[in-house]
């Protein structure tokens, strides 16, 4: 009996193996690459004055200038322009390109009102955000069901270069 205790208890070291620690040396290399950049002025992206259906459906207004659609439960809309940034159109003869807008998740958050606890408590938000060439600021309004009579608010900070 002592003979297979014996085995056993050896069998068990054998096979719980040693794991040797294995070290290691790297070398990271650091980059930064600094650009800068002009301030332009812009002016607001307005929605507009928005008239919705109580308790309306989740609604959105899309809008290209002065010229705008809408889905849901949107009745009509007054005094709806795009914004416009100066300095980006140099008569046709460059091209802007946007690097890079500040958002969350390509959204802009909207401040000033939440929809009900009873349907989510979602806010308002722009997505679909286009600069063009000509300096015109686009985007789409997304208002959540059941959303409040508000007045609502929000920016964005965009980085773009010229070609």
């Amino acid at each position: 009996m002592r003979k297979y205790f014996l085995l056993s208890a050896v069998a068990l070291m054998i096979s719980g193996t040693v794991n040797a620690a294995t070290n290691v040396n790297g070398n990271v290399e650091i980059q930064a690459k600094i650009e800068h950049v002009n301030q332009i002025t812009c002016s607001p992206l307005d929605f507009g004055t928005i008239y919705i259906k109580s308790n309306n459906a989740l609604s959105t207004i899309s809008l290209d200038g002065s010229n705008y659609t809408t889905t849901g439960d949107v009745v009509t809309v007054q005094n709806a322009f795009g914004g416009y940034c100066t300095d980006i159109d140099k008569g046709g003869t460059t091209t802007f390109n946007l690097i890079d807008i500040e958002t969350e998740g390509g959204n802009v958050y909207l401040t000033g009102a939440r929809s009900s606890e009873e349907t989510g408590d979602q806010e308002a938000w722009v997505s679909d955000i286009v600069i063009t060439d000509t300096g015109d600021v686009n985007g789409k309004l997304w208002i959540p069901e059941n959303f409040p009579a508000a007045t609502l608010e929000g920016s964005f900070t965009f980085v773009g270069a010229y070609e």
